[in-house]
C-alpha cells in the first residue's frame, strides 16, 4: 500500500539498516518480494539492500 511504501521512504531517509534480518534471516527486502510488493521492493533496492542475502533457509530474496 501508498501508506507502507511511505514508511519504507522514510525510514530509509532516516538511515535505517535495509539489510537487518530477523531470528529467521529475512530481510525487509525478502519479506516486501513474499509479499509482491513491487513498490517497497525498488525503495529498498534502491537504497542499497542486498540482493544476494541469504535467510537461514539459503534463500535470497531474489
Amino acid at each position: 500500500s501508498r501508506g507502507a511504501t511511505d514508511i519504507v521512504r522514510y525510514l530509509i531517509d532516516q538511515k535505517a539498516d535495509v539489510d537487518k534480518s530477523d531470528s529467521s534471516g529475512w530481510t525487509a527486502l525478502h519479506i516486501a518480494v513474499s509479499a509482491g510488493n513491487e513498490d517497497i521492493v525498488q525503495e529498498l533496492v534502491g537504497a542499497g539492500a542486498d540482493v544476494n542475502k541469504r535467510n537461514d533457509k539459503g534463500l535470497s530474496p531474489l
